[in-house]
């Protein structure tokens, strides 16, 4: 983690140095941002050794991702980590969330809006419950995935009508 910081605050320290600009520097940051996300997500669910989907691993995830977020917060920079690093954030707060009950399932479709229903069925069924959690039921795994993309088709739906209505005022007025 250190690691990861000192890259930040050199990359930063260097690109003040040599004057860049502050809007070429929100993207570079943007797309290292959006780079850590993505190579993390993809080491939580692609390797099966160690199995990072542990409430503990979701418990540590999301204590660097906050340090990480507080470093981006004093350079300025907290729009483009929260926007970026949302799904990661997401992912953390799943995996050491409660996910046992059916009641679970409106929490997880609420708090995790930016995972799409292959990754919440991947971190789902990967995840290992510690010792004194009950192990997650497949029938919450698919009601979690149901919804997830239940919500998905409705927001397409209203993107949908927002174009329709969009075409039909402009095609009766125009």
């Amino acid at each position: 983690m250190f690691q990861v910081l000192s890259i930040l605050t050199n990359t930063m320290a260097l690109l003040r140095r040599c004057r860049v600009n502050a809007a070429l520097t929100i993207q570079l940051f943007s797309q290292l941002f959006h780079f850590i996300n993505m190579w993390v997500f993809n080491r939580i669910v692609v390797d099966s050794h160690p199995n990072y989907c542990t409430r503990v691993w979701g418990v540590r995830l999301k204590r660097r991702l906050a340090r990480i977020e507080l470093w981006a917060e004093k350079q300025g920079l907290e729009l483009a980590a929260d926007c970026h690093l949302a799904r990661l954030s997401q992912a953390a707060m799943l995996l050491h969330s409660q996910k046992s009950a059916p009641d679970d399932i409106a929490t997880i479709s609420s708090t995790c809006f930016k995972l799409n229903s292959l990754q919440l069925r991947a971190l789902l069924e990967k995840y290992q419950p510690t010792p004194d959690e009950p192990k997650i039921p497949q029938d919450l795994i698919d009601n979690v995935v149901a919804v997830s993309v239940v919500s998905l088709v409705s927001w397409m739906a209203g993107i949908y009508e927002s174009f329709a209505l969009m075409y039909y005022f402009y095609s009766v007025c125009g």
